[in-house]
């Protein structure tokens, strides 16, 4: 189906960045040209940005097809806009003050500077634009990069985000123009609306045995599932994906740039925009470090529109994926000697590893949306994908060959996930084998066995630079990760301290040069030097050589750390966010939850009457295409945040969704901070904000008004990662099922275990753990308090607050101040008082 993508970029356009200022008067007539009359003021100012954005380049209008044009894509702009299904299109605002409400909860707002905006600037944006799309060759390159660039540069320039319109001021203009060029979709090409979920991934992703294999099966969910639909995002544009968005989203923009952009200059200047803006520190921008996106940000599950019948290739997809890795992999081949497996290894790891669900609503039922149905009706139904059968796929078929070593026995079974028949079978430590020093013991292990698909992932973690790079049909290979070990994670303050003091310890076996590239944050740390010297990995030198590791431990009078975190964060409601089901989320104890969300969203005369009409009608209907444009939006730039929040507290991103992440990280201090905490509360900041932000961002942008929940499983470095993994949505469902009377929360929880033991700890209250922790390393309290607590349960579940006050007294001699909160969970059997989870969470965490 060919696409118009100048109709298509008039829909991204007929509305002015700046339509709020024009719409109350701020302008005091000051307009951006004089070339349009005879139509409403904020349609002049489109007319006129779009103008001076296209003219001369391959979306080109003269101005009579202008207007025409704006003209046939207004049933797109009236599809999109909660203002006429709200039937409000012939309504006046209650006043004119601009402001920015929260579309979940619009009783946060931020309000917004009615000074006049400079004009000259909002048409320096129009120039810039028009600047790129004459650097492009053809229609779809041009919509691509006005797709792209339009809102990063208005966001770069640091000009105001406004509402859409002031009278249902819930989402930005700019959340409303990209809602109605994928609107446009819907109404002139007829698209579907498709939903397709990549069944089976948790166990995919749990079946790991290194942090290297863990990154690696989070990373090929999140590339299969982009390169399912990549294809039609470059054929018709970034506006046919819904939920994740093509805005701020590191995959579409590596495929824009790769893929449709022919210009090397044009390239380095879109390149340079993305990084300023979906980064806080542009050096960790990885599509300009790395060449590709480094972290795993596409969900298994896709909303998007696309032609009826269409053919979603998804074994093709993954065969695609197979190749390069084992094309890319040959000298690896060679260098262990299994050169024999390679056709039976690509004939078996083809087999698809994941089951696609898919789900469609008609063309027909989009556009029938009325009185009695809505976009959150239709996501409702689209996500009702039969979900009761577990889905695990195996491969059952036996290889005919395996190396180096053949199996004695019909077959051995897979060391990493335990279900499928092993092609790699290493020899034992002691073996010949190992003789020869290309084969690296970091990268396999000895007596490892691999079935086909684990043995995928594997050399996926090694050639990752070279496999992305060729999916995207780059012509640059990309920077090669270096990945730690857990070991390596949990002695973090350890390997500082060897860093620190390398000269005096050159002496030792072991220390050699190796030079690493920046895939952890600690080698930030690590002083500057020519190259740097480094131990390879912590688990085949300090902790597995007990000499070696006597002598460090007394040059530098400390001990290599053995604990670290997983952490798994998801966000509370997500799914009644995305349907509009929203009386729980708010909380409504008065009139119905529509009555209260119109009373605080609506700026208009006559609001009771429009109130009185619609409150018996369910929240569903305010989801509007741009609802929804607004949502996903939000969740990709979390997203990128969080992973940057991370690798900034020296943690290790394995999933990063928006409402969800999942990360490992130390939980030893460094720099007198404990990553592990400082992730949470840092990530759970970037969620919702602050008080004082009043659920915003820095650029002015809308966050989540909600809770997000979190697990931390705390594990020694030798503990197998598979079983922790697979236990952190257990977890959190533990978390989200807590409820505290005394503060009137419920979910907004953390759960710590280590596997024997298990603390709650309600977010709000969190402080309490870095107040004790405080505390006790400043040696204030006696670390017996913490043993106190444990042994005299019984008497601080009787008696909390006057035994609590004895313990503090009787461990730091009364020299501090801690007012302990006794809150306790709806559902403890045990009603356990908040200082005995205060405690276990400290004695876990600070193992």
């Amino acid at each position: 189906m060919l696409m118009n993508f100048k109709e298509k970029a008039i829909s991204l356009l007929h509305d002015p960045p700046h339509k709020a200022y024009v719409v109350t008067g701020s302008l005091k007539g000051q307009r951006l040209c004089d070339k349009f009359s005879g139509l409403k003021a904020h349609e002049t100012e489109a007319l006129c940005f779009a103008f001076e954005a296209i003219e001369g380049t391959p979306l080109h209008l003269d101005e009579n097809e202008l207007k025409r044009t704006f003209e046939n894509v207004r049933d797109a702009d009236h599809y999109a806009s909660a203002v006429d299904r709200l039937g409000l299109s012939n309504l006046e605002p209650e006043d004119n003050k601009i402001v920015l409400k929260n579309i979940i909860d619009p009783r946060h707002f931020r309000e917004i500077s009615r000074r006049s905006i400079d004009l000259q600037e909002v048409m320096g944006i129009a120039k810039k634009l028009n600047e790129y799309l004459k650097m492009t060759k053809d229609e779809r390159e041009a919509y691509h990069v006005l797709y792209t660039a339009y809102e990063l540069l208005w966001i770069k320039n640091e000009l105001p985000l406004t509402p859409a319109d002031t009278r249902i001021p819930t989402h930005t203009v700019f959340d409303h123009l990209y809602a109605t060029a994928m609107s446009y979709n819907i109404i002139f090409k007829d698209f579907d609306l498709y939903y397709i979920d990549v069944a089976g991934i948790q166990n995919f992703i749990s079946k790991s045995r290194k942090l290297r294999d863990l990154w690696a099966s989070s990373y090929l969910v999140s590339l299969y599932s982009w390169l399912l639909i990549k294809d039609f995002v470059r054929e018709y544009g970034g506006d046919i994906l819904i939920i994740p968005t093509a805005r701020f989203n590191p995959f579409f923009y590596y495929t824009v740039l790769n893929e449709e952009i022919k210009n090397v200059n044009l390239r380095e200047k879109l390149l340079d925009l993305i990084c300023s803006v979906l980064y806080k520190d542009v050096n960790n921008c990885d599509l300009k470090i790395n060449n590709y996106p480094r972290f795993s940000v596409i969900p298994g599950t896709i909303s998007i529109l696309l032609p009826h019948n269409v053919n979603i290739e998804e074994r093709k997809t993954w065969e695609k994926i197979v190749d390069k890795v084992l094309e890319s992999s040959s000298e690896i081949f060679q260098r262990y000697d299994i050169e024999s497996i390679l056709d039976e290894l690509r004939r078996l790891a083809k087999k698809l590893p994941f089951f696609v669900r898919k789900n469609l609503i008609p063309n027909t039922k989009l556009r029938s949306i009325d009185e009695n149905t809505s976009f959150g009706n239709i996501i409702d139904d689209l996500r009702k994908i039969n979900r009761s059968v577990k889905v695990i796929k195996t491969i059952t078929e036996i290889p005919r060959v395996t190396a180096p070593l053949q199996s004695s026995k019909n077959y051995d079974y897979c060391t990493m996930c335990g279900e499928n028949p092993a092609i790699l079978i290493l020899p034992r430590e002691d073996d010949n084998y190992w003789n020869n020093n290309q084969r690296n013991r970091v990268l396999v292990s000895p007596s490892e066995k691999l079935c086909p698909w684990c043995l995928t992932k594997r050399l996926f973690s090694i050639k990752a630079h070279t496999v992305i790079p060729k999916l995207f049909n780059s012509q640059e290979e990309g920077i090669q990760l270096d990945f730690i070990s857990v070991g390596d994670l949990a002695s973090a303050t350890f390997k500082l301290e060897i860093a620190k003091n390398l000269d005096k310890l050159k002496d030792l076996d072991k220390i050699i040069q190796y030079q690493h590239t920046k895939s952890w944050r600690l080698y930030d740390e690590l002083p500057k030097r020519d190259s740097w010297l480094l131990f390879e990995e912590a688990t085949s030198t300090y902790f597995d050589d007990q000499q070696l590791r006597k002598s460090l431990q007394n040059r530098l009078k400390k001990a290599p750390h053995t604990y670290y975190s997983i952490i798994k964060g998801d966000g509370d409601g997500i799914g009644k966010i995305l349907t509009g089901q929203l009386s729980e989320v708010l909380s409504i104890s008065e009139g119905t939850t529509t009555e209260f969300y119109l009373k605080h969203a609506l700026n208009v005369k006559n609001k009771q009457d429009i109130i009185g009409r619609l409150k018996e009608r369910p929240t569903t209907f305010i989801i509007t295409p741009s609802y929804l444009t607004t949502i996903s939006q939000m969740l990709m730039r979390i997203a990128i945040r969080d992973a940057e929040i991370i690798y900034e507290n020296y943690g290790i991103p394995v999933y990063v969704g928006g409402d969800d992440i999942l990360a490992l990280a130390p939980n030893e201090d460094i720099k007198s901070i404990n990553p592990t905490i400082e992730i949470i509360t840092k990530t759970r900041e970037n969620y919702m904000g602050t008080p004082q932000s009043n659920h915003f961002d820095k650029y002015g942008l809308p966050l989540f008004p909600t809770t997000r929940s979190y697990a931390v499983y705390v594990m020694h470095y030798r503990e197998p990662i598979y079983w922790p993994i697979s236990q952190m949505n257990e977890l959190l469902d533990k978390a989200k099922d807590s409820n505290w009377i005394e503060i009137k929360k419920q979910k907004d929880t953390l759960i710590v275990t280590d596997g024997d033991e298990e603390s709650y700890i309600p977010l709000d209250l969190l402080e309490n753990f870095e107040t004790l922790k405080k505390f006790i390393d400043v040696k204030a309290l006696s670390k017996s308090f913490i043993y106190d607590v444990i042994n005299h349960e019984e008497f601080l579940r009787k008696k909390p607050e006057t035994f609590t006050k004895f313990l503090l007294k009787r461990n730091s001699n009364g020299k501090i101040s801690f007012n302990i909160p006794d809150v306790r969970r709806e559902k403890d059997e045990n009603n356990t008082p908040f200082l005995i989870n205060l405690v276990k969470g400290y004695k876990i965490l600070t193992r």
